[in-house]
């Protein structure tokens, strides 16, 4: 086989080829030993050379429609042996018939790859194919055969990235951060797979991935509330504020680069020392809102009930800036301590609790843990719930620190004034007022929001007149900690 190959290679004529090979089949299993790169001759009888010659034939991995033409004269005596005409004749026919065999063969081939050219098979190709083998005379089993070789090096590509999925999240990478996302896009390029494909491959696994994790989310598994959390309740009648302690400390205020949808208002991340303060667990309440707009004005009058949605345990909304400012002043004339709203620094710091990805829960999002938009997705995330409204605050599990509702359900009042970048930022916790004083700061996200809207880095801006219901607040306190 290997001479008769070679003298293909060598531009000789089919026949040349044909008693090459079939010599060199016979020389090498004449010989009983090689020494010297001489080859000795052994008497060895018609039917076993017939055997051997048959057997090495059989072992010999080459296609089978070429098997025929070196079996068909096995016991041929000698490089010096001549052939007859009727054997040359005979060899012919057989060789015709295996080039008519590869022909056949190759035209089939040619369309299965024209037919997988985008890495898939539909039915109407199916049939098509059908077709072809019928006409072309190819049996069923040799058209499978050329099917599953076109077949294998797409679906190995796709074996590759499903088992780099399933591998990452067994390592507990899941979430993916925006690293791992780039090294599988990068990998895909690489095996040279679809979109399609891509999407394919990794719904079932990451759907399943996304599961086990809001399952773990639920059960409180995943986030760590480290040690006793700190905090006061200031108890106003009928009803009551909890105020959670944030300790002090440094982080990157901003989002880096590379993090999915981020805006250039992001920019540029800057280190940030923030004293340590108490802040609200949840936004204002509409009990609690009522309750304080019941207290002696301090500079304007405030709506008892201003909200869309209505329920006492729901955020209140439909608040300005200048309301959010009239609550804090009523409710710090009230109980003698420094109510305000908070800076963009703290309100960052708080939400973060130490993260450093989009959102504090990690680097993805669902409407098991925010009420948001889930008809809009954010990296690996699925679809989910679309309200369509405010809920109950504290519906859902608390960052690092003890904060609920840190992403979605309504925006929240900043002290600071709009600045299109951090330029020239404070580099503590302090109010940056000496900007656009005719738009104030917005943070967290609502409930009608694109998840992309409700990131920890996120910053909005409106008027300070705006009422809208998706806006409400949260205050911080300075001087509890000394109560």
């Amino acid at each position: 086989a290997t001479g008769f190959y070679r003298a293909l290679g060598y531009g000789r004529s089919i026949e040349q080829a044909y008693k090459f090979g079939c010599n060199a089949i016979q020389l090498s299993l004449a010989g009983n030993s090689v020494s010297g790169g001489s080859v000795s001759r052994s008497t060895v009888s018609e039917e076993q050379r017939k055997f051997e010659v048959v057997d090495a034939v059989e072992k010999t991995a080459i296609p089978e429609y070429l098997k025929p033409i070196l079996k068909i004269r096995p016991t041929l005596a000698s490089p010096t042996e001549s052939i007859s005409v009727a054997t040359e004749t005979e060899i012919q026919v057989d060789v015709d018939k295996a080039l008519e065999q590869e022909a056949v063969l190759k035209q089939y081939r040619d369309r299965v790859r024209e037919c997988l050219s985008d890495r898939k098979l539909s039915s109407f190709e199916k049939i098509r194919l059908e077709q072809l083998r019928k006409k072309i005379g190819l049996l069923p089993e040799e058209a499978e055969q050329v099917l599953a070789e076109e077949w294998e090096p797409i679906r190995r590509s796709q074996k590759e990235y499903e088992e780099m999925l399933i591998e990452l999240i067994g390592e507990g990478c899941y979430p993916f951060d925006s690293e791992i996302i780039e090294e599988l896009a990068t990998l895909s390029q690489e095996l040279k797979l679809t979109e399609e494909e891509v999407k394919t491959i990794s719904k079932p696994i990451l759907e399943a991935a996304e599961e086990d994790y809001q399952d773990r989310l639920r059960q409180g598994a995943v986030i760590n509330l480290s040690g006793q959390v700190n905090y006061f309740i200031e108890n106003l009648g009928s009803v009551a504020l909890e105020m959670i302690t944030i300790p002090g400390g440094t982080f990157l205020m901003g989002s880096p680069e590379n993090e999915l949808e981020r805006r250039d208002n992001e920019s540029p991340q800057h280190r940030v020392t923030v004293q340590p303060f108490f802040m609200g667990k949840v936004t204002v309440t509409q009990a609690q809102w009522k309750l304080v707009a019941s207290f002696p004005k301090v500079n304007l009058d405030l709506n008892a009930d201003p909200s869309r949605f209505k329920g006492s345990d729901r955020p209140v909304e439909q608040v300005s800036w200048h309301d959010a400012v009239e609550f804090c002043d009523r409710l710090s004339q009230k109980t003698g301590k420094s109510y305000r709203l908070p800076s963009e620094a703290e309100w960052e710091y708080a939400c973060r609790a130490g993260t450093t990805t989009p959102f504090h829960f990690g680097e993805t999002i669902s409407t098991d843990l925010a009420n948001y938009d889930g008809n809009y997705t954010y990296g690996s995330s699925v679809k989910g719930q679309r309200r369509g409204e405010t809920i109950a605050v504290g519906s859902f599990l608390p960052n690092a620190f003890g904060l609920c509702d840190m992403h979605g359900n309504v925006l929240e009042w900043c002290t600071d004034c709009w600045h299109r970048n951090y330029e020239g930022a404070p580099i503590d916790e302090s109010s940056w007022t000496d900007g656009n004083v005719d738009a104030r700061m917005l943070r967290g996200g609502a409930w009608d929001f694109n998840p992309r809207n409700c990131r920890s880095a996120v910053r909005g801006r409106l008027s300070p007149d705006n009422r809208d219901d998706g806006i409400g607040l949260r205050v911080v306190c300075m001087s509890a900690r000394i109560f």
